[in-house]
């Protein structure tokens, strides 16, 4: 029997390839690559049968019409999850069919209702990363954080402290830049499970590993590494993340992302608690059925059960997605004729609301007291060499009476103020294209929704950034009129992505601070 690697050539998740290296330690030799978005154009050399494991997902977003693989591959379906996106395709009869031949389907969705209402034998059978050996460990002594908010990085360093090595990963290739993606996506399967298995290693020597991907946490359960999965309650930012994990919260000690930001997290990060042994009963029984299969094929009590010739299954792939194309196009044209009608006019009147409420919101909220003090402290941040300067939302121009002679003075402001003010309204995304030495900015950053637009703004015109703040934690009571609510760290992290590091930062007025920012490398 020959035997083909069922996987995501190009995936954006490195979850993707860890499930495919599970599923490849079964095979006693792998002949084949089968694409998940291409299954149903697999060819194999003379037509010869191709046994494989579909495991994980069976068919990727936007390729759920693609799945009708031919009768040279003999699939065995364990751990698959279909997307709800899939169920409409499943309902075509032939699909039915095929899926009838090759019951019963092991899935990773508690839930069989769906099969069970077209008549299809399945059961839960949990996901193949359940089935990874475990590596020789090392202890490592470091956590790992993978794929969570900075603010779930954050209260994990001020929990630990110093001494604990923090370990930033992600599974998310795109974060990692668009040439590691592109780069990814054209390795043989070698080079990508030889990057699998470093990073379990990693998972493995780690002291706990906290994460929301699943094929981080279901890892880390075979290699006996305690681990705590951190998810949104709410599921945003998450897709489908309850249907598909829901399943599996029973095998993990798990917490909520607003327990980090309530602080109220109940696991020790430094003498983490051992995982539940739940999992070892979908382990074995994942390495019983898949073991069996693989038996069955080797002893050639296996053969390909052609439901459909090519030709005939070549017709009902192309009937049915001719009939979707037909109904999508009917939905998009219907759209699209309303789109046209209508879009010209919101945009106008939306322009014209936008500029209008928004010039309102900035006279009502604008309060004038004497803040030269603030003016002052802040002066003393200003580059000795700064020709030029824009301060941004100027109102009384306190700043220019502290500035060296000879700087160029920029008044920015929603209003003009006197004589050459630059007109533009932060909070609709205007900014004034001119280059500066600095950016000033004081006591404006509370009042904008659209806060990191503005510091990104900021960071693309000038090589300085002066700037006032109160933050989370130096004003505790907020404003009323005062629309975010940053914390410092947050701060921080945002200007080093804009490429601005913090040089020196004390207190201007009681509730805020005084912060200087300077270009200069990313921190890594």
């Amino acid at each position: 029997m020959k035997y083909g690697v069922y996987y995501f050539k190009n995936t954006h998740n490195i979850g993707d390839d860890i499930w495919a290296y599970a599923q490849s330690l079964f095979y006693p030799h792998i002949d084949y690559l089968i694409d998940n978005t291409s299954v149903y154009k697999f060819r194999s050399e003379n037509d010869e049968d191709v046994a494989t494991i579909i495991g994980a997902f069976v068919e990727p977003r936007n390729y759920e019409w693609c799945f009708f693989p031919p009768g040279n591959i003999i699939p065995f379906f364990i751990g698959a999850y279909f997307r709800s996106t899939m169920w409409e395709f499943l309902q075509n009869e032939p699909i039915v069919r095929y899926m009838k031949e090759f019951a019963p389907i092991g899935t990773r969705m508690t839930t069989t209702t769906n099969f069970d209402a077209l008549g299809i034998d399945s059961y839960y059978s949990g996901c193949i990363t359940l089935t990874l050996p475990e590596m020789k460990k090392m202890n490592g002594g470091y956590i790992c954080l993978v794929d969570v908010p900075e603010y779930v990085e954050y209260y994990v360093r001020q929990t630990v402290g110093s001494n604990i090595e923090i370990k930033i990963i992600t599974h998310e290739l795109t974060n990692l830049g668009q040439e590691v993606f592109l780069k990814h996506r054209e390795l043989c399967i070698e080079e990508r499970f030889k990057k699998v298995r470093e990073l379990i290693q990693i998972y493995a020597d780690a002291r706990c590993v906290v994460t929301s991907k699943l094929h981080c946490a279901l890892p880390c359960l075979t290699q006996h590494t305690p681990v705590l999965l951190a998810l949104p309650r709410d599921g945003c930012g998450i897709v489908d993340m309850y249907e598909r994990m829901e399943c599996f919260f029973e095998l993990f000690n798990m917490c909520w992302y607003e327990d980090f930001r309530e602080g109220s997290v109940e696991y020790d990060f430094r003498n983490p608690p051992d995982n539940p042994n739940t999992y070892l009963k979908y382990r074995e029984s994942l390495i019983g059925h898949i073991g069996g299969f693989i038996s069955d094929c080797e002893k050639g009590n296996v053969t390909r059960r052609e439901v459909f010739d090519e030709e005939e299954r070549l017709k009902i792939l192309t009937d049915i997605l001719e009939d979707k194309v037909f109904q999508l196009k009917g939905v998009v044209d219907c759209k699209n004729r309303v789109i046209e009608e209508k879009m010209e006019g919101i945009l106008n009147l939306q322009q014209r609301l936008r500029k209008y409420e928004s010039f309102n919101e900035w006279e009502n909220i604008e309060f004038f007291r004497d803040w030269s003090e603030r003016s002052q402290r802040l002066s003393e941040f200003i580059s000795d060499d700064c020709t030029s300067i824009l301060d941004v939302g100027c109102g009384e121009m306190h700043i220019r009476k502290y500035l060296n002679k000879g700087v160029k003075y920029y008044g920015c402001d929603y209003k003009k103020r006197e004589e050459g003010t630059l007109i533009c309204d932060l909070s609709i995304g205007e900014f004034p294209d001119v280059d500066v030495c600095t950016c000033f900015m004081a006591g404006v950053l509370e009042y904008l929704q659209n806060w990191r637009d503005v510091l990104r703004n900021m960071s693309l015109h000038c090589n300085q950034i002066v700037m006032s703040y109160s933050t989370s934690e130096e004003a505790e009571v907020r404003d009323a009129r005062w629309v975010n609510n940053i914390s410092e760290i947050e701060l921080i992290r945002f200007l080093e992505s804009c490429g601005f590091l913090l040089n020196e930062k004390k207190k201007v007025t009681f509730n805020s601070m005084g912060y200087n920012f300077i270009k200069g490398n990313r921190y890594v």
